[in-house]
């Protein structure tokens, strides 16, 4: 009795690790067969360029905030920033075009320091400026020194201007400043509106060093 218990048992366990392996055979099979229909569609994923369906996406989304009035541009920086993580600041700024995103893009305490050292710089330039009008006296036409802001720098041969006066520092301000000479706002006016005749004009360039 016993013996036919444990050949009872024996068939049952038999049978069900045959079952078990089979089913691990299908299932293998079936794994094979899905893996075979995925594998050209991974294909034509890994072929398309995948930055251009992200490029154009950013696109998108960017003509969807732009005009937005309700958004303010640090919201719509952030909104940018959340869309596309792994962007960097001026990649966004190229695929959307908006030049201020890397502005608005930084921190409130990262916005405020670099206003500061602009404005620190702004203002060394100004006194720099001033003191190099000063330096070299007053108008050359009619000699008004009292404003130092009323007296502007003219070039004497448009030609060779490279840049504002006003944009530049440092050793490059005063090699354009050599290509200057120094008159009053008034005078200034009055010489491009031909007030001022060209052979007295004349004279005076000759006769003003900056």
């Amino acid at each position: 009795m016993l013996r036919k218990i444990q050949t009872t048992i024996y068939s049952i366990v038999f049978f069900t690790l045959l079952r078990v392996k089979s089913d691990m055979t299908e299932s293998k099979t079936n794994l094979i067969k899905r893996w075979e229909q995925v594998t050209p569609t991974l294909r034509i994923l890994q072929e398309k360029p995948e930055e251009e369906n992200e490029k154009e996406t950013i696109k998108d989304f960017w003509f969807k905030i732009k005009e937005n009035k309700e958004i303010s541009d640090r919201e719509k920086a952030l909104r940018l920033k959340d869309f596309a993580p792994r962007r960097s600041v001026w990649k966004i700024v190229e695929e959307t075009g908006w030049k201020r995103f890397s502005w608005w893009a930084l921190s409130d305490e990262q916005r405020a320091n670099q206003k500061r050292h602009q404005e620190k710089y702004l203002s060394k330039r100004k006194e720099e400026i001033i003191n190099l009008k000063k330096e070299i006296g007053g108008c050359c036409i009619c000699g008004y020194d009292r404003c130092q802001s009323a007296l502007e720098f003219h070039h004497v041969d448009p030609k060779e201007k490279k840049g504002a006066v006003s944009s530049l520092s440092g050793k490059a301000l005063i090699k354009e400043i050599k290509k200057c000479v120094l008159l009053c706002s008034n005078c200034h006016r009055e010489y491009h509106e031909g007030l001022i005749p060209e052979e007295e004009m004349k004279y005076h360039l000759t006769n003003t060093k900056t």
